[in-house]
């Protein structure tokens, strides 16, 4: 009788942690990132491939046990432009030859109401690791047609390029820089529960 108690309780565990489980929907997450281009304007562009993992089990309404890892492909860049993306894969950026991977391991997802998170971690570019902070969206939750959950966050951060040695840049005349130093991140993700 105590090992059949057991058992439930053992199911009743593996449920639970089957219903909390969760995967990023990749058709309809985006990274995305802008920067400021000789002053006056803005240029943007993507990343195509790129994998993200969630772990720790998170509920529904409650993230903040969540745990992330990603891992960006470099070579997936595009900004609509060819010649600039290869500018970008080349050494005097990104250096996807060399360094073909941008890393982000999380070490806290902390809510702090409910619309809103900060998820700490370390973005590794270049092999240059550095801790960050992203500004978090809640965005709500809904069933699709079968009774699967989706939940929807939008991330962001900005981070000053050259941290991670990405140094290229020319001077204009009347002053400035053709490239500006920060990029601002934002991270759309839909997350499906298992």
């Amino acid at each position: 009788m105590k090992n059949l108690f057991l058992i439930a309780l053992m199911a009743i565990g593996l449920q639970a942690n089957a219903q909390s489980s969760w995967s990023i929907d990749p058709y309809h997450t985006q990274i995305k990132f802008d920067v400021t281009h000789m002053v006056i304007s803005t240029v943007g562009g993507d990343f195509k491939k790129f994998t993200i993992n969630l772990g720790g089990n998170p509920t529904e309404k409650d993230f903040s046990a969540a745990t992330v890892t990603a891992s960006i492909d470099v070579n997936s860049i595009n900004t609509d432009n060819d010649m600039r993306d290869g500018h970008l894969k080349s050494p005097d950026f990104f250096d996807a030859a060399g360094h073909p991977e941008i890393k982000f391991v999380s070490t806290s997802f902390v809510k702090l109401n409910d619309s809103e998170y900060e998820i700490k971690g370390n973005l590794t570019v270049r092999e240059t690791t550095k801790p960050v902070t992203f500004k978090a969206k809640y965005r709500g939750a809904v069933k699709d047609q079968k009774g699967k959950v989706h939940v929807g966050f939008q991330a962001m951060l900005t981070i000053n390029r050259m941290d991670y040695g990405l140094k290229w840049n020319n001077a204009m005349e009347a002053g400035g820089l053709v490239v500006g130093p920060d990029v601002n991140i934002v991270v759309n993700t839909e997350i499906v529960q298992n």
